[in-house]
Formats: C-alpha cells, sequence, structure tokens
C-alpha cells in the first residue's frame, strides 16, 4: 500500500490509501449476521477486544462469537497531504500467513452463507493555485502606466 505526495507545484495535496477486510456469515431464514473484521487486537480471556459482534436475534438465539486468532490488522489507512512524502505499509506475508481464526457457535441447521468483504482504494487529489502568466502581468503593468500617465497629462 502506498500514498504518496511529490509534485513540483504549490498546492494543497492529499493522497491516501487503504485496504479494508471484514467477514459475514448471514442465517439465510431470516437475514441475522456475524461479522468479524479482524483488526490485530487479540481477545482477552474476559471477552475484551473481541472484534466479533452478532445481531440480537442470534444472541437469544444462543450463538456465541470470540476470535481465537487476530494478531494482525487487516484494516489499514494510510495517507499524507505534505508535499514532497512517500509512505508505504506492506504485510509480512510469510510471518503473520493464518494466523486469524474465528469460532462461532450454537449454530442451529440451516442455510448459511459465508461473505469475504474486502476493499481497497486509492485517492489521490491536487489543488493547485494558478498563477498569472509573466506576459498578463507585464500588460496589466503597462496598462496601470498608461492610465497613470495618461491622469498625470489631464491634471496639468
Amino acid at each position: 500500500m502506498r500514498a504518496a505526495v511529490n509534485g513540483p507545484l504549490a498546492g494543497v495535496f492529499n493522497a491516501a490509501s487503504n485496504v479494508n477486510a471484514s467477514f459475514t456469515l448471514t442465517r439465510q431464514s431470516d437475514g441475522a449476521q456475524v461479522s468479524w473484521t479482524p483488526n490485530g487486537t487479540k481477545q482477552t480471556a474476559s471477552g475484551l477486544n473481541n472484534d466479533c459482534s452478532m445481531d440480537g436475534a442470534l444472541i437469544s438465539d444462543g450463538y456465541d462469537c470470540s476470535e481465537t486468532k487476530d494478531e494482525l490488522d487487516l484494516n489499514r489507512n494510510v495517507g499524507t497531504s505534505t508535499n514532497p512524502k512517500d509512505l508505504t505499509y506492506s504485510y509480512d506475508t510469510i510471518a503473520n500467513y493464518g494466523l486469524f481464526g474465528l469460532s462461532v457457535t450454537g449454530l442451529l441447521a440451516g442455510d448459511y452463507e459465508l461473505t469475504l468483504n474486502t476493499v481497497v482504494s486509492t485517492l489521490v487529489s491536487q489543488s493547485v493555485q494558478q498563477v498569472p502568466e509573466p506576459g498578463a502581468l507585464a500588460l496589466v503593468g503597462l496598462a496601470l502606466l498608461g492610465a497613470g500617465v495618461s491622469t498625470r497629462r489631464k491634471s496639468k
């Protein structure tokens, strides 16, 4: 992932890049969902930092959702508005491969749909202030000089 601004012009710049991942298990009979967005915060024994959430209908049906592994943030954003600036972020896929796990218990018989949703986006914007051309400035200067000379002649 990379966000870079390297422009020769003055102005306002913005560069951003992000990647987001989530998993959703949907019960087909009523659309109730279990959602998990791994963000690198491992669940503690007391249930803190559990990135798994469920619809109320699933909780009342006895479902339980807990992370077993979540050691890497799969939701990253990098951005800059400084010129020049170059920011990058890379996942270490060899060291972190397979360090994710989720346990959903209490599933009743029925049809379910598992969805992996990933979003990768890049934004680059530039707002450059216009600088008058030297020729246009010279014409304005000549016009002002001519107006000044003309006014001086009329006042004599």
